[in-house]
């Protein structure tokens, strides 16, 4: 589940790498 927690991580921070 390392894409899941990259994407929430992701999410809060605000970013878009994908």
């Amino acid at each position: 589940s390392m894409l899941l927690q990259h994407r929430q991580f992701v999410k809060q921070f605000g970013l878009n790498p994908y």
